[in-house]
């Protein structure tokens, strides 16, 4: 299903604080560019590495992986 892979993208979640009413901000850096044959540990140490230089409290990061699809592929 890899051959597939026509787009991946990294998202590294943070939590910038509360607002005047008490509701937590959320902030979320998104890398659209990412080469496909990266794998997910270098997405994870990556990431990890771009928190350390964030101010906000890292809540989480999440890869999407987009793939072409076709029903005449199944046929």
């Amino acid at each position: 299903m890899k051959e597939n892979l026509i787009n991946r993208k990294l998202m590294i979640y943070f939590t910038a604080g509360v607002d005047d009413e008490g509701n937590i901000i959320n902030k979320t850096k998104t890398f659209n560019t990412i080469r496909l044959d990266s794998e997910e540990a270098d997405l994870a140490i990556f990431a990890d590495k771009y928190r350390v230089l964030s101010n906000h409290m890292y809540k989480k990061t999440v890869a999407a992986d987009y793939f072409e699809i076709s029903l005449a592929d199944t046929l």
